[in-house]
């Protein structure tokens, strides 16, 4: 029977859909289908009739269907953008298998719709369990982390209760739900309800949030009777380690009652929580006086704000009319990094010195000194009252200078950052330089580092930076410095240094060759994953600049990113739109083998138009030599006739 095409208004998307769902009743499996082949050596989508399986023929006849139906076109927009479809869409799609999700674990014999509510039920259940949702960590060490990472006593313990495994990616399943629940993601169309349950989580709460409920939850207490003034206490361990406490482990006999009775979850950091309140609200004299007045003991913090600023200006003014450049002083010295102390600048007279602006000898200069270059690199200096506007124009001058003078060792200053880090547990080798927030590229700062607020407040005070700092940056920079590129100056002890600590890999380069291999096999487990490897741009400009696509732009699912991540060591920052550049310019040059050009074009990775570029420089490249060969040729015909018309003469 011959197709007549008939006259109704669907939609292609609906009679694809449509056609699938009979193919699915007669027996053939479409979550398989292939959604290309090659045809004349150049890959398409494939029509209906092209589908492999032997009954095909048939079917077209059975149900007088269009054999030159782009089902392959369609495959691949169910796929990739199942968010055009309609809810109902959707759901067919998922039900032939078509888009590929993995399937939802069943706790407690409760079938999931998606992961974003099997999600949601596991951090409730913790929740339930006592655990604090908003600490829990969604990265440790640049790595996204698991259930096994929640800091309470109980954490195998409930996850053996959930049926869990240990690895199970909680910090992963967050971000998607915060990515969802803010819109840039829309893969699971979050509904109002699924919102509702976030909120509730507190996840999504920002720092000053996360204060003011610990301040609230301790003042409630108070009010209750309870004794909170060892909150803020370590407990040692058996094996002479330390640790925060719980909020359970209060020093009252009536705590257990009082977190039932004020419905606070029981493993609720608090030593943390109160860690996080005095360092993110340090310049707030509110959160430290509510402190305070509970009865908590603030250790450091009361010594940083009993800086005197103004006699540290006062003593740079003096150190400065002895000739001394103050903006080269250290802030600290010695091998363990020891805040400097005024007996350790080198000017005569020392005695004199000191007893003139009646200081002494340990005068904490170094503290002094990092204290103002906060106060200049963040600006808060100008609206401070206890500062006259003379003493505000030396942080000015001074602040300036400092900074000139730290960009003359930022090679060195940058290394002996990493080194410092190191000390913490860091390795600046397994953290994403250039991490995805809510999906835009950044550069990492220094607080997305897994360091405590103390270390975070020991690493800025000691290298006399902001929490902000674009370390990303910086260390990237210093990469580029060190292959040649970039206006940063190295010499070869910084280029020794640079090799210790690992930032750059001195073993001999891999080959051309085998760097194209491992770029063709990630782009064919990207294309395994649903990507559409010709699609996607390699950059892109943003607010006039151009930038390069990151991995974590394609649109993959997390579990999807895991895989990558685990196979070729990469994150959600990688910037796979250089190694797609760099395909399209090796295989111009010539620089791949006949394998690789075949593999990168099936990923089609190379246009039309770029086929054409090449083949018209071949051509013109051709054209080229020959004129040069004429030209040769004329050269030599007319010497030899200059040698006889000379012989003649003669």
């Amino acid at each position: 029977m011959k197709y007549t095409r008939k006259g109704n208004k669907k939609t292609q998307r609906e009679t694809v859909l449509e056609t699938l769902e009979l193919l699915e009743k007669e027996g053939i499996d479409v979550s398989k289908i292939a959604t290309r082949k090659k045809f004349n050596g150049e890959r398409r989508y494939i029509l209906l009739k092209e589908i492999r399986d032997d009954r095909i023929s048939d079917l077209i006849e059975k149900y007088n269907l269009d054999p030159n139906m782009r089902v392959g076109e369609q495959i691949k927009i169910m796929r990739q953008k199942s968010d055009c479809f309609t809810e109902v869409e959707q759901k067919r799609i998922l039900r032939l298998g078509i888009k590929k999700h993995e399937k939802p674990l069943d706790q407690k014999s409760r079938a999931f719709k998606n992961q974003i509510e099997e999600a949601l039920y596991i951090l409730e259940e913790l929740k339930e369990e006592g655990i604090d949702i908003p600490l829990i960590p969604r990265s440790i060490n640049g790595k996204l982390s698991t259930l096994s990472d929640i800091d309470s006593p109980k954490t195998m313990a409930i996850i053996k209760k959930l049926g869990l495994k240990p690895e199970y990616p909680i910090g992963s399943k967050m971000r998607t739900i915060s990515w969802e629940y803010s819109g840039k993601k829309q893969d699971y169309h979050f509904k109002e309800k699924e919102r509702k349950r976030t909120e509730s989580l507190g996840f999504l709460n920002n720092i000053e949030t996360n204060v003011e409920q610990t301040l609230t939850m301790l003042e409630q207490l108070a009010e209750l009777g309870i004794d909170i003034s060892s909150a803020n206490k370590e407990i040692t361990l058996k094996d002479g380690t330390t640790r925060r406490r719980y909020i359970y482990e209060i020093e009252d006999e009536n705590i257990d009652s009082a977190i039932e009775q004020l419905h606070i979850p029981k493993y609720t950091l608090i030593g943390k929580r109160i860690a996080q309140a005095l360092y993110e609200q340090e310049f707030k004299d509110t959160t430290r006086d509510r402190l305070i007045k509970l009865g908590i003991k603030l250790g450091i913090k009361q010594d940083i704000e009993e800086i005197d600023i103004n006699k540290t200006l006062e003593v740079l003014r003096a150190l400065e009319q002895l000739g001394i450049n103050t903006a080269s002083i250290p802030a600290t010295t010695g091998a363990k990094q020891i805040k400097t102390l005024m007996s350790d600048v080198k000017i005569e007279n020392l005695e004199e010195f000191l007893e003139q602006l009646g200081i002494q000898s340990d005068f904490p200069l170094g503290k002094g000194i990092s204290k103002i270059s906060r106060f200049y690199n963040d600006g808060s200096y100008k609206d401070r009252t206890d500062l006259t506007d003379e003493e505000k124009k030396q942080i000015q001058i001074f602040g300036l200078a400092r900074q000139k003078e730290k960009e003359k060792t930022v090679v060195k200053e940058t290394i002996r950052l990493i080194k410092r880090l190191e000390t913490y547990g860091i390795d600046i080798n397994t953290v994403s330089l250039r991490p995805l927030k809510d999906g835009h590229q950044t550069s990492m700062i220094l607080s997305d580092l897994d360091l405590t607020p103390e270390q975070l407040q020991d690493i800025v005070e000691e290298f006399e930076l902001d929490e902000d700092f674009p370390l990303g940056n910086r260390i990237i920079n210093i990469k580029h410095a060190y292959l040649g590129r970039g206006g940063l100056a190295i010499n070869d002890e910084d280029r020794k240094d640079i090799e210790e600590i690992g930032l750059v890999n001195t073993k001999r380069r891999r080959g051309k060759q085998n760097i194209n291999e491992t770029r063709i096999k990630m782009f064919q487990c990207l294309q395994d994953e649903g990507i559409d490897i010709g699609s996607f741009s390699a950059s892109y400009r943003e607010n006039g600049k151009r930038k390069i696509t990151s991995l974590g732009m394609l649109g993959l699912s997390p579990e999807a990113l895991e895989r990558i991540a685990e196979k070729f060591g990469v994150d959600d920052s990688f910037l796979i739109g250089s190694w797609k550049a760099g395909l399209r310019k090796a295989y111009k040059d010539g620089k791949l083998t006949d394998t690789q050009k075949g593999q990168v074009e099936d990923l089609e990775i190379i246009s039309e138009l770029d086929k054409l570029d090449m083949e018209q420089k071949a051509l013109e490249g051709n054209i080229k030599e020959i004129e040069q060969f004429k030209a040769q040729v004329k050269a030599k015909i007319k010497g030899k006739n200059q040698s006889s018309i000379g012989g003649l003469d003669e």
